[in-house]
């Protein structure tokens, strides 16, 4: 019977340019679904372990801040975080609460929720919002950050870089 390739499976058109067309169809399809598949685990691995770095003021005249992330894996699937900066002109280390939102399988919002460390407020919250990326096989973060609006802070705005410490995850969490 012309047109039938597969008995009862697929009826294909009548002349050949529509089943060459039919052939190419169905293989950048499958190319196009292998793609997807790949790109959309490419971050699907746990984000838990210490990251560190640093963050500039917008006018980069400064040294980075020395900044870090400590984010561990609940058994609930969700992440602690808390966030590292260390302040060379008070000699101080504040330690924060970091609320998140996963914005896309590649980036993340983050938010400073409350200062665990020292406990007399020495600095305004941060926010964050961070694009997650592979560079010569190690997993970074990198993005801007900003302070949280209504905190009686100036607006003072600026990047940020973290790199996933290779030295595994997190065991030491803030009193």
């Amino acid at each position: 019977m012309p047109g039938r390739v597969f008995k009862h499976v697929v009826k294909f058109p009548r002349s050949n340019n529509h089943r060459i067309s039919y052939i190419v169809l169905m293989r950048s399809l499958s190319i196009l679904a292998i793609t997807f598949l790949f790109s959309s685990h490419s971050f699907s691995q746990s984000l838990a372990g210490e990251w560190k770095g640093g963050f500039n003021h917008g006018d980069y005249l400064f040294r980075p801040t020395p900044f870090a992330l400590h984010i561990s894996l609940n058994k609930d699937s969700t992440y602690r975080i808390y966030s590292y900066s260390w302040f060379e002109s008070t000699g101080e280390t504040v330690v924060s609460e970091v609320s998140y939102k996963m914005i896309s399988t590649d980036s993340i919002w983050l938010e400073e929720t409350k200062q665990v460390k020292p406990k007399k407020k020495t600095g305004c919250p941060q926010r964050f919002f961070l694009a997650l990326k592979t560079k010569d096989g190690k997993m970074m973060m990198e993005g801007t950050w900003s302070m949280v609006p209504g905190k009686d802070c100036d607006r003072a705005m600026g990047t940020v870089f973290l790199a996933r410490s290779d030295a595994g995850v997190p065991t030491e969490i803030p009193n």
